[in-house]
């Protein structure tokens, strides 16, 4: 936790570190022709013969000299003015199309253009700044003539995307940035790097589990990919768990009450759901994982990948490292819950990825370092989200197989996974999947944090990987709680789940231990009587103090209360009335700090804010009269309880005659998308409706006869 002091401190720090340089004014200087399918962003440009210019102690660009630009239009230097002119490295975000527009023989076309910007910065000492940047969409970044930054991709500002120190020296520094576009936006930010907050990362996972919870339908579902069974539900539940909801919230329970009726023929949803039950953790669970798991090991194909094997409309698809990645995650889950896993099942998984590997080529960084990514099947490309799985992959066999994995793959899995850890560098980013645009953006988002938890590193390269992550995540969450980037049909219940898996961390073994359920307590130390509880349902509560004057007055010669029993009473929140007694405890005398022993269990019928009470009955130490002390209110929120009834929604499917069966579905009208046949297709998310203005509504269903 910052306190008040290291706040200041920082705050102080950081204000110091500024005054020891001087930012200057940015310059810029566009636009230019550029063919962005070709590698435009390395592509040398004339402006860039002036980076001899730009090395240290050097006057820097002729900000005077003009170009030939875009359709031979003359292009020069200009200087920033305004708020984009303040002396500090974060100017806000740089609209390119807005500060170098197209010429006008382009008609408004903003496509394949290079844009400079320049600035000095004068330092009074050496200073390492710790920065971060995002560009629209490829970048160059040369700091005293050097490079630093090189990444041609396509992508919106992220300012977290890029990490890299400025590393200044005393004098007049120089910066240069490159930045070239594909289409649409156009823009570059840099800022200072610093952490986001660990509480503002509380909030948003507070946010977003209550999104999940709060969008749960009645039949614990979440009303989209119904064709993977209850495999989705229960990957929520498992999200929910790790993020520390009580295992026994209701919509954890609703969740997995899913796995008794919906099918589990998928290895997603036999992984989603061993995944889930581990998180829960009982006994029951633990049986009911052993099952899936033989079911598990039995799919393994011979290439020790994993495919659907189902697939829905009947067709076949190949195995795939997204399968897989899932499978090796629940063989882990199941391993940490005392499941024996056999031996060979590790090390035809390791040799399996081991050939999804693509050759290694050189590090971007012109070191002699080497990097391989990994393709989504054997043979293919490699891109993020599958590099991610293909490294958690390894160093899941490397931790578990461990002396049993066959010698000759063994061998492989740490060379390998060094390669993939160099890809992972060379290409590290948060605005869109690495080699896959915006497909499958947060699968690669939650990897990195796999990859972080499962190598045992707070670096990929030289990114603090959760800290720029996690300040990508928080300022990306939408105001009701989800994330959805792209804003594909359904997957802010899908991104939801990845972003909160990064966000806690859920990869580490023992992440989501803590419960959700809360702690309250009095907040008057000086109240005659402070209570204090703690849980859901049950909530235990008792007495954690007495006042000092209740105490002064009460207590006896041998420094003991001569208590003789405590009353628990509550009342639900809206209710009007004297609260309802739940119980009394027999007391004894004890010391105030010794009341905890005389707690009382107590399970609510009724979800919402319960009011709690206490009274102490004991004697007056001088006369033994009867006295009674009570405590003020205190404020409880109870979310545990369920009515036995809303499990049974689970099973609604089953007892539908009209899902899955050959029907033809008719109305009088329909509103929107809201099409008759969604009256039965199982999903409480759709629904049938007529159109506003029909006045005499019809449904019509018509059965293929036997």
């Amino acid at each position: 936790m910052r306190t008040p002091f290291l706040t200041a401190l920082c705050g102080l720090i950081l204000a110091c570190v500024a005054r020891a340089q001087e930012f200057g004014t940015w310059h810029v200087l566009g636009r230019f022709e550029s063919a962005f399918d070709k590698n435009s962003t390395a592509a040398p440009l004339p402006p860039e013969k002036a980076l001899k210019l730009m090395k240290l102690g050097e006057a820097g660009p002729d900000l005077a000299a003009t170009f030939d630009g875009m359709d031979k239009q003359p292009v020069a230097w200009k200087k920033l003015t305004d708020d984009l002119a303040r002396n500090q490295l974060d100017v806000g975000k740089l609209d390119l199309n807005a500060l170098c527009p197209p010429p006008p023989s382009r008609k408004g076309n903003v496509d394949n253009a290079v844009v400079y910007l320049y600035r000095r910065i004068d330092a009074e000492r050496e200073i390492k700044l710790p920065a971060s940047l995002g560009s629209d969409d490829g970048v160059r970044v040369w700091l005293n003539g050097e490079l630093v930054i090189d990444h041609h991709v396509a992508r919106g500002v992220v300012p977290e995307d890029d990490s890299l120190v400025l590393a200044l020296a005393p004098g007049t520094n120089h910066l240069l940035v490159k930045v070239a576009n594909l289409n649409g936006a156009f823009g570059f930010q840099i800022q200072p790097r610093t952490r986001i907050s660990q509480q503002a990362i509380n909030d948003a996972i507070d946010r977003g589990c209550q999104f999940l919870i709060r969008e749960q339908l009645v039949d614990g579902s979440w009303g989209c990919w119904e064709h993977w069974g209850a495999g989705h539900a229960a990957y929520v539940a498992y999200t929910l768990v790790k993020c520390g909801v009580n295992r026994d919230h209701p919509a954890v329970r609703m969740a997995l009450a899913l796995l008794d009726h919906r099918a589990l023929d998928t290895t997603y949803a036999r992984a989603t759901a061993m995944l889930a039950l581990a998180a829960r953790g009982d006994a029951d669970s633990r049986e009911r994982m052993q099952g899936l798991l033989a079911e598990l090991v039995a799919t393994q194909t011979t290439s020790g990948l994993w495919d659907y094997p189902v697939y829905p409309g009947g067709s076949k698809l190949p195995m795939d490292m997204s399968n897989t990645l899932y499978a090796a995650l629940a063989l882990r889950a199941a391993s940490e819950a005392g499941l024996e896993i056999p031996a060979d099942v590790w090390t035809k998984l390791a040799g399996g990825v081991l050939r999804c590997q693509e050759k290694p080529k050189p590090m971007p960084d012109g070191s002699k370092r080497q990097m391989a990514g990994f393709g989504y099947r054997i043979a293919e490309g490699a891109f993020g989200s599958v590099t991610t799985a293909g490294v958690s992959v390894l160093a899941i066999c490397e931790q578990e197989g461990g002396s049993r994995l066959q010698a000759a793959v063994k061998a492989k899995v740490g060379p390998a996974k060094e390669l993939g850890m160099n890809w992972l560098e060379a290409h590290l980013q948060w605005s869109n999947n690495p080699g896959h645009g915006i497909g499958h953006h947060y699968f690669w988002v939650y990897g990195i944090e796999r990859v972080g938890a499962l190598m045992g590193t707070e670096k990929i390269g030289q990114v603090e990987w959760y800290w720029d992550g996690a300040a990508y995540l928080v300022r990306s969450q939408n105001g009701d709680g989800s994330w959805n980037p792209e804003n594909y049909v359904d997957h802010q219940y899908l991104d939801t789940c990845l972003a909160l898996l990064f966000l806690k961390r859920a990869t580490a073994r023992g992440s989501g231990e803590s419960s959700k359920a809360g702690v309250f307590e009095t907040a008057d130390k000086q109240a005659d009587v402070q209570l204090r509880a703690t849980g859901d349902t049950p909530l235990t509560i008792w007495v954690s103090g007495i006042g000092d004057a209740a105490n002064a007055r009460l207590i006896g010669e041998g420094g003991d209360l001569q208590l003789e029993r405590i009353e628990y009473l509550a009342r639900f929140d809206t209710d009007k009335g004297e609260p309802t007694l739940l119980g009394a405890v027999t007391a004894a005398p004890a010391r105030r700090g010794e009341l905890q022993r005389f707690a009382l269990r107590h399970s609510f019928d009724r979800r919402g804010t319960w009011q709690l009470r206490a009274r102490v009955h004991l004697k007056e130490p001088a006369t033994g009269a009867a006295t009674t002390l009570e405590s003020p209110d205190l404020a409880v929120r109870i979310d545990g309880v369920i009515d036995p009834a809303k499990l049974e929604y689970a099973a609604d499917l089953g007892r539908n005659l009209f899902y899955g069966a050959k029907v033809k579905a008719e109305s009088s009208s329909v509103d929107g998308g809201d099409a008759p046949h969604h009256a039965f297709d199982g999903n409480h998310k759709s629904r049938w409706r007529c159109a506003r203005d029909d006045r005499n509504p019809w449904l019509r269903v018509t059965l293929e006869r036997p």
